[in-house]
């Protein structure tokens, strides 16, 4: 995905996603939310940043949350 701080939008490229791999798609909605509201990284290889450590993050809690039953199929 991408977005710009000075737009609304938010930009999914869908062929991206594995459809069986939801976790990716919570990871990259979060990450692209990180850009609207200012964090940024200065390649779109630079993983030490906040954008991925929090797509990451949202990664993971969603699927230790559907490992436990709190999310459903």
């Amino acid at each position: 995905g991408w977005t710009y701080p000075s737009v609304k939008t938010v930009w999914f490229n869908k062929g991206n996603f594995d459809p069986r791999k939801d976790s990716g798609i919570v990871g990259t909605i979060c990450h692209e939310h990180m850009h609207k509201i200012g964090y940024g990284h200065s390649s779109a290889k630079s993983y030490a940043s906040v954008p991925y450590a929090v797509g990451t993050i949202c990664s993971e809690i969603y699927l230790d949350m559907k490992k436990n039953g709190k999310i459903l199929n």
